[in-house]
Parts: structure tokens; C-alpha cells; sequence
């Protein structure tokens, strides 16, 4: 009797209950979809960070493995790379350029790896180990290169937890 009255007194009112309801379960899936969304992007950036740190961890090892020939080198010049992002930061790397000897010829070959910092000098004398079947190949141990492999593992495995962990409470959400 009461409820018929209710509703009698209220139908319009009613009405709009139900509507806002059915708008609430369409703006809850719609959320869904959005966290969703939010989950599987960090999971793909994550995964991109980890895919870049192995890729350079297996570049390193090859390098290391094929390079055995140690030749002392000295840094002739120092490269300096700036750019700007399309968001207007400046950005500057500096590479170091090697000059050594190998089987009587001189050879000067930039650094693949630059850093932002200049770490290194003009005149300062580094170790460098050699591909001796391919002089032009080479890695120089005081290149930071494992630094940076530790940034994107690490960076990658936070990435790709945050959204395993978001997935989870999401999910535990959804079910209470």
C-alpha cells in the first residue's frame, strides 16, 4: 500500500531513479573499460621497457664475448648531440670519441653510448676491448652502458607491477 503510493505520488520522480540508474551501470562499464584501458597501457609500457633492457643486455654480452682484444685508447674529442623534444626540452648527449692503434692503423670510432653528463676528457686514456676480426667493434668498460640497462629493467619491471598489482584491486573492486 505504501509502495503504491509512493509510486502513485512520484512516478515522474521514479522515472528518473531508473534512468540515472541505467546512466550509473553504463558510466560503470564505461569506467571498466577505461581502467582497462589505463592496465593493459602501463602492462604494454612496461613490457616495451623490459623488451629494450634485455635487447641491450644481450647486445652487452655479444659485444663482450666477441670483443677480447684489450688496446689501450685515447679520447680525441668529445661529441656533443643536442635535440629538442617536440615539447620544447632541450636535451644534450655527449659521446667520446677513441683513437687507437690495432695491427699498425690508426683508428678513431665515437662511443654508441652517450652520456648526459661529460664524464670523460680530452687526453684521457681509457681501456677499450676490440673485436680483433673487426677493429671497428668494440666496447669501452667505463661506458655506462649497465647503468642504463638497470634503468630500464627497473623502470620495466615497476611499470609492468603497477599494473598487475592495479589489475588485481580492480578485479577484487568489481567482485565486492
Amino acid at each position: 500500500m505504501i509502495w503504491m503510493n509512493l509510486l502513485g505520488k512520484t512516478w515522474k520522480n521514479t522515472t528518473r531513479v531508473t534512468i540515472q540508474l541505467k546512466r550509473s551501470k553504463r558510466s560503470a562499464m564505461e569506467n571498466n573499460w577505461i581502467l582497462f584501458a589505463i592496465q593493459f597501457g602501463m602492462g604494454v609500457i612496461g613490457f616495451i621497457f623490459l623488451g629494450t633492457a634485455i635487447g641491450l643486455d644481450i647486445s652487452l654480452k655479444r659485444k663482450k664475448k666477441k670483443c677480447t682484444q684489450l688496446v689501450p685508447a685515447v679520447i680525441v674529442d668529445i661529441e656533443r648531440v643536442s635535440y629538442t623534444s617536440t615539447d620544447g626540452i632541450g636535451m644534450t648527449s655527449w659521446f667520446p670519441i677513441y683513437e687507437y692503434w690495432y695491427q699498425g692503423n690508426r683508428i678513431q670510432k665515437r662511443a654508441l653510448t652517450g652520456t648526459s653528463n661529460q664524464d670523460f676528457y680530452i687526453g684521457q686514456k681509457v681501456k677499450l676491448y676490440l673485436n680483433p676480426f673487426n677493429p671497428n667493434e668494440f666496447y669501452c668498460p667505463e661506458e655506462k652502458r649497465g647503468f642504463l640497462i638497470g634503468v630500464f629493467y627497473a623502470v620495466g619491471s615497476l611499470v609492468f607491477l603497477l599494473a598487475i598489482i592495479f589489475g588485481i584491486i580492480t578485479t577484487l573492486l568489481q567482485v565486492s
